[in-house]
Formats: structure tokens, sequence, C-alpha cells
């Protein structure tokens, strides 16, 4: 099933913005104040039924690939070339700069 990814990005984007406005709709009835929590309760419903609906969508659209996540934390298909790091030789220990040393802090 091909699906475009400009009607899917819609689709999401309008299912947000039900959230936002049964959301939106759920405060007015909160701060109102008329003594109906019935219209709030309703209007919360409606945000989390929404919510769960938008979750299973992305899910299956996940699923069936009708998006690609972006390659963000994920290491590059064709690595860079780079210069290699000056690294210190090994078994090798490291000594305090004796120099840079004050005598005054030298323990005896």
């Amino acid at each position: 099933m091909n699906f475009s990814p400009e009607i899917f990005k819609y689709l999401v984007l309008g299912v947000l913005l039900l959230i936002l406005t049964s959301l939106a709709t759920a405060l007015y009835h909160l701060t109102a104040g008329k003594g109906d929590s019935g219209k709030m309760l309703n209007a919360l419903t409606w945000r989390i039924s929404l919510s769960v609906a938008l979750l299973a969508l992305l899910a299956l659209a996940g699923h069936f690939g009708w998006f690609t996540p972006h390659d963000f934390g994920r290491p590059a298909a064709t690595p860079t070339p780079r210069a290699p790091a000056a690294t210190a030789a090994p078994n090798t220990p490291a000594e305090p700069d004796s120099a840079a040393t004050p005598p005054s802090a030298a323990k005896p």
C-alpha cells in the first residue's frame, strides 16, 4: 500500500490539532465553573482517545514503512575518513613535570 508522506504528515498534524482543541475545550469548561464537570470529562476523554489513536497510527506507519525516522544518533551509512589521532606510546608511564611544580609544593 503506497501512502504519500505529505498526506501522512497532514493527518498527524490534524490529529495533533484535534488533541489541542480538545484540551482547550476541557480548560474552558474547567475555568468557566458552571458546575457541569461532565463536559470537561468528555473533552478529556476525547483527548486521551485521540492520543492513543495517534500513537497507534504512528506505530502502524512505522511498521508498514509509511515514514522513515531521521538518522539522529545513528552512525553514518558511509563513514567519513578521518586523520589518525595522536596517541601516547603504549606502556609509557606518565611522569610529572618537575618544572611545573614549584619547590615549595614538593613533598620531602
